[in-house]
């Protein structure tokens, strides 16, 4: 899942909550208290903004060499019943910050999140979630926060500074948000975090809490409860969820209720039924109008429901259990009352774009005011476009290029139409039409943007397909034909791992599907010939892979050549320090060059995993017989700040040099011409000494004949930096630096794209490559590539 940040503007319309962190200091001393310079960063400080003060600080990216400046905040909060924080920030001049980060410090470990501000000179709002944020140790939750840490990363050698006004919680009840999701009490099954993605997804704030906190006076602020799973509720819980019922409260439930909250809903009860034959619950579809908005399939693959049933003259059935092919089951999906609607499943996360507005029809159902915040957030996106200061400014902007030729304009006149229609649908009630004429204008604008970048002549352009089967419900001749139609000139399809291959091979285990799927390279590499298009074989190395058979581990385990962390943990990635992984890595793909007349073979994961691999005893042993000389203290003597760090590194750098250089040797010797390439970390200087990726030396020597950096970032800024310095790192080979269209970190918009695709051609770069290659991409954002940027 992705980290999601929305900018919104600073005057928003959202009532203020009492802030976390207000930020307005009396004085210097006063800030530099509250907040701890850390590693050289300079003393934080006030700054002014119109009648308050607020916090300033100064980034010394010019004589501080650090990655990063940051400070330190001490805390006592809880965020376990927030969506997460927004914070204030305005940043005149961020030419040198390529992105920020902010910390949560909980005992045993750190959570994080990064953020850009896409707007300069005035103050922009950045909300971060708590489901989207990454994990650095252990950190035992959100209930006792102790310290917030705000870091700005360099782009490059300036001096710059930022302001903070305010850091407040997120989805605060009877604040920003009237709904309230209740936590389910099974850890490993966290239905209440499915359910927030769902919320989130359409634009619904909540706040959060746990059974035991569903008090009258936190009720007293719900117009909405939500309770994903909660089938065993305490006898406390119950009695104030059927208070809450009898004073106009509105309940909205999954799966099933303690029967005396069906009898407050006036829903029947049910007994637990399985889905025998599979397939027998596969879909949900509305019964009558009343669920407004609803698709009419939501695919739901449920292995059992509880077949709960309305009650005469109080409830009825709203949605129906469908089976596999079609057919009605005959049992109630979705149940409503007055006060209450019963969804007789939990909600999974399959078909997640219908399953989303299945969410808000239930939600609006019972609270119509629902419709409102979830259009609301729609046309807020209009106004969020890149830098642009609202949705007039992207307007003029587009028409401003010397690419807007009548087509563009037309698109860009019809989203601003579709806009007004939007808000005229909304006064009437019509809230399906305003949200669909919503998505309208923003595809209509995001057309008419694409239509008004032309295309580069002779240019790389390429896509990541992570999938050895290529895109979902398409052939891997359709996949192609489409990149083809739309102006793209090659294909990187993951066809191998350290442990697992999608094609009859004799060096590596083949997956089990091949057998009925066929060869995986030879259909795709059948369609690039077919269609013009060029294929190079994307490898995972030393990672082995989910399909990895477990005898095939089974027996690296007992070869002990599965790697080790610090502390002892395998790890289910090949050892590069032994030479019989070394060599299966580089056999595998000369196999591949030899059996297959592809275009190039690429790397991916050349790597160690992170600074805590590999310290299995063989490394050890293997370490000290090159060096010739024992660690007296291991693993710490060759960790950070350990007396033989810097041998340490050149040996593990060496061992992942090794596997480039004779790959690049061999494949070139059976398959004369064919490219070889690498997905690489973005900073060479940094991720040469933690994950040992010396990819400046391999584009040096010729191992490469060009560089992937997986540049996935939404800052514009921080992708001009990094593909700045990367040009100088790349040297004589070429760079093709990557887009996270679909990422991890990101997930952009066709404008975004493309604002990043003129960066790559502002410095002459060989082409650039997205990443990733699915369902979603090839249905949407490669065709409005395709109608300008990309254009055949």
């Amino acid at each position: 899942m992705r980290l999601l940040l929305l900018a919104l503007i600073a005057t928003c319309a959202l009532r203020a909550a009492a802030p976390i962190v207000s930020c307005d200091y009396p004085n210097d001393a006063s800030a530099a208290k509250a907040w701890r310079a850390v590693e050289g960063s300079p003393a934080a400080r006030i700054g002014q903004d119109d009648i308050a003060h607020v916090l300033r600080l100064d980034c010394n990216f010019n004589t501080n060499k650090r990655p990063r400046t940051y400070w330190d905040h001490k805390v006592e909060l809880d965020l376990s019943d927030a969506e997460g924080i927004r914070l204030e920030i305005r940043c005149r001049d961020r030419t040198s910050i390529a992105q920020f980060h902010v910390y949560f410090e909980a005992k045993g470990g750190w959570y994080n999140a990064s953020f850009t501000p896409q707007r300069t000179s005035e103050w922009t709002t950045i909300e971060v979630r708590k489901d989207s944020v990454k994990t650095e140790g252990n950190p035992s939750g959100w209930q006792q926060i102790k310290t917030l840490r705000i870091a700005a990363y360099r782009a490059e050698d300036k001096d710059t500074s930022f302001e903070i006004r305010s850091i407040r919680k997120l989805g605060q009840l009877g604040d920003d948000t009237h709904v309230l999701l209740v936590k389910t009490p099974d850890a490993k099954e966290r239905f209440d975090e499915r359910l927030s993605r769902q919320l989130s997804a359409r634009g619904l704030r909540h706040a959060t809490v746990t059974e035991s906190e569903l008090t009258p006076t936190t009720l007293a602020k719900t117009q909405l409860l939500i309770l994903p799973n909660n089938t065993k509720l305490t006898d406390e819980a119950t009695s104030a969820i059927e208070s809450y019922l009898k004073n106009n409260g509105r309940l909205l439930a999954f799966y099933s209720l303690p029967p005396r909250l069906l009898a407050a809903t006036g829903i029947g009860p049910g007994k637990h039924l399985l889905a025998d034959p599979k397939g027998r619950f596969a879909s949900i579809r509305p019964v009558g109008d009343a669920l407004i908005g609803a698709p009419a399939v939501t695919g739901q693959a449920s292995w059992n429901i509880i077949s709960h049933q309305p009650m005469a003259g109080r409830s009825r059935t709203v949605a129906e259990w469908f089976d596999a092919t079609g057919k009605p089951s005959g049992f109630p999906a979705v149940i409503a009352s007055d006060n209450a609607i019963l969804m007789t499943h939990v909600l999974l996360d399959d078909d997640k774009d219908n399953k989303a507005q299945l969410l808000l029809s239930m939600a609006g159902l019972l609270r119509p005011a629902i419709w409102h915040d979830s259009i609301a957030a729609k046309l807020r996106r209009l106004d969020e476009l890149g830098e642009f200061k609202d949705f007039a400014a992207a307007c003029a902007f587009v028409r401003a290029l010397p690419g807007a030729k009548s087509m563009a304009l037309t698109r860009l006149g019809a989203s601003i139409a579709a806009k007004a229609d939007a808000l005229t649908y909304e006064k009437a009630a019509r809230f399906t039409q305003a949200l669909a004429s919503a998505d309208q204008a923003m595809r209509l604008f995001q057309e008419a943007y694409c239509l008004a970048h032309p295309a580069k002549p002779g240019e790389f352009r390429a896509v990541w397909c992570h999938s050895a089967y290529g895109v979902k419900n398409r052939t891997w001749d359709d996949a192609i034909l489409n990149l083809k139609n739309n102006g793209f000139t090659a294909v990187f399809p993951n066809m191998l791992w350290g442990g697992v291959a999608y094609y009859p091979s004799k060096v590596l285990p083949v997956a089990t599907d091949i057998a009925t799927k066929g060869d995986q390279i030879a259909e795709c590499l059948e369609a690039c010939r077919k269609h013009g298009l060029q294929i190079h074989v994307w490898k995972v190395d030393w990672n082995l892979g989910r399909d990895v058979p477990k005898e095939f581990v089974a027996k690296l385990r007992t070869e002990h050549r599965l790697q080790m962390s610090d502390t002892g943990e395998e790890e289910p990635w090949l050892c590069p320090s032994n030479p019989l992984n070394a060599a299966l890595e580089r056999d595998a793909l000369v196999e591949v060059a030899r059996n297959y007349a592809v275009d190039g073979i690429h790397f991916d994961y050349i790597r160690y995993p992170d600074g805590r691999h590999c310290f299995c005893p063989p490394c050890r042993e293997r370490f000290e017989h090159s060096t010739g000389s024992p660690v007296a203290k291991w693993p710490a003597d060759v960790q950070v700040k350990g007396v033989r760090r810097e041998e340490w590194i050149k040996w593990c750098q060496e061992n992942i040099n090794t596997v480039v250089r004779t790959t690049s040797e061999e494949v070139r010797k059976v398959r004369p011409g064919i490219k070889v390439s690498a997905a690489v970390f973005r900073q060479w200087d940094q991720d040469s000494r933690t994950i040992m990726q010396d990819w400046k030396l391999w584009c040096a020597r010729g191992w490469l004949d060009f560089v992937c950096p997986m540049d996935y970032t939404d800052s514009e800024t921080g992708y001009d930096s990094w593909i700045r310095q990367q040009k100088i790192w790349a040297g004589p080979a070429g760079l093709v630096p990557g887009i996270g269209i679909t990422s991890s970190h990101t997930t952009l918009a066709p404008d975004a794209a493309v604002r990043q695709i003129e960066i790559t051609r502002r410095y002459d770069t060989q082409g650039f490559i997205l990443f990733n290659y699915g369902e979603r991409e090839a249905k949407e954002m490669i065709p409005a590539l395709g109608l300008g940027p990309t254009q055949r």
